[in-house]
């Protein structure tokens, strides 16, 4: 395994679909307003790109110990539902580690970065002069190395600074929108004590949607119980507002769920069930992923999807009219080596 010296710096400025995260993933990623990220594999007949998405799916939000690490349901809905993730959305399940509000702010890391001295400069401490012939004792050589501690800190400290929030910690304000913040505030008048906490609000749909709905998700042991239990739930008559957008967003996602292939929903849904488990890692899920794949290539779903000239979503001519269709000898022949 070759570990980098340099971090990798990526900014999915735009949307990401499917085996393209790949490109994105890195030291650090830095989402903006713009960014969004879908899976859109399974409305072309297909599973998941080989990239290891059935072992991160499941483990949203466990890197940094974020609220969506609570709703196994982010990832369900991003894999099984053709979710699309925005740019508050990719920080807040892990997806990615920064946010800036701006995509100018990244011409402003670009330049600060180059002013940076190199890896090999960046030192806190130099090594000592040598004699010709020292030879370093045992307790020498195996000293503490302060130096590749410190290294890349600088990188690090960049980012935190440029960036709007992060996927660890708290929102970050500068001191101008703070004063503004505060500027029709008599000081006087208030006490320290008693002054308003200034926080900047995140904001995740994806997260709130999966808390919603994590009940379905977890509870129903099937795509096709998932399938039903969503039909439910949209066909309930709403009595309130709140119904009515809770009723909405259910036939939404059952909408997104119908319009996939239900041969690759089974398919994505057993991979993303055995992904989860903890014996698994991102190499057997790649591997399986790509074996899943290369079959699906090979049956009329896409096939057919392919040679209609229909846009995402729009093809409805698939082999099962419903996950109910599929029998379980289907998805099980997909899977067998």
């Amino acid at each position: 395994e070759y570990l980098s010296k340099i971090p990798f710096i990526s900014v999915p400025h735009g949307s990401i679909t499917d085996g393209g995260y790949a490109l994105a993933m890195g030291s650090y990623v830095l989402a903006t307003p713009d960014s969004r990220f879908r899976i859109s594999n399974p409305s072309r007949g297909l599973s998941l790109d080989p990239i290891g998405l059935s072992f991160i799916l499941p483990r949203l939000g466990w890197e940094y110990a974020q609220p969506s690490a609570k709703y196994p349901a982010t990832g369900q809905l991003l894999a099984l539902a053709g979710y699309e993730a925005n740019g508050y959305d990719m920080v807040e399940c892990g997806l990615a580690t920064h946010f800036l509000d701006s995509a100018k702010s990244v011409g402003e890391i670009e330049r600060a970065l180059s002013q940076l001295p190199p890896y090999d400069q960046q030192v806190l401490k130099r090594s000592p002069v040598r004699q010709y012939g020292y030879t370093e004792s045992a307790s020498e050589n195996n000293r503490r190395d302060i130096n590749a501690e410190y290294r890349n800190v600088g990188v690090a400290n960049l980012i935190h600074s440029a960036s709007a929030f992060d996927a660890g910690g708290l929102d970050y304000a500068s001191a101008a929108t703070e004063a503004l913040f505060f500027e029709n505030e008599d000081p006087s008048l208030v006490l320290e004590s008693e002054r308003a906490n200034y926080i900047l609000h995140k904001q995740s749909m994806l997260v709130s949607v999966a808390a919603t709905f994590d009940d379905v998700f977890q509870k129903e042991s099937s795509i096709e119980d998932i399938v039903e239990r969503m039909r439910e739930i949209a066909s309930l008559e709403a009595t309130d507002e709140e119904e009515v957008e809770f009723v909405n967003l259910a036939k939404e996602l059952l909408d997104g769920m119908e319009a996939q292939s239900p041969l690759a929903l089974h398919a994505v849904y057993q991979l993303m069930s055995v992904g989860k488990n903890k014996k698994e890692t991102l190499e057997s899920c790649m591997e399986r992923e790509r074996g899943v794949l290369l079959k699906l290539f090979e049956r009329e779903d896409y096939k057919n999807w392919a040679s209609s000239g229909a846009s995402e979503g729009e093809f409805k001519e698939w082999k099962h009219k419903s996950v109910h269709e599929v029998t379980p000898d289907e998805v099980k022949e997909l899977f067998a080596k």
